[in-house]
């Protein structure tokens, strides 16, 4: 395969230090594109039960970083 020509960007980092998560995990992405705008969420602080300690939403346009964080409480 040729080189990638856009560089790979990192837009979260699990930061959960709770006792019933997995932690430095962020899984399960889904998206949606609508124009030049990209939607991406995951599971963040993944629970080995199902489900996760946080959904982590991300937003990225043209000439923009992305946006990520987490959802409030």
């Amino acid at each position: 395969f040729p080189p990638a020509t856009t560089p790979i960007v990192q837009l979260s980092t699990d930061t959960f230090t709770n006792v019933s998560s997995q932690h430095a995990t962020e899984v399960e992405p889904g998206s949606f594109s609508f124009g030049n705008t990209i939607m991406v969420s995951f599971q963040v602080g993944r629970i080995a039960g199902g489900g996760a300690a946080d959904i982590g939403p991300s937003r990225t346009m043209p000439a923009q970083p992305g946006k990520a964080g987490c959802c409030p409480d």
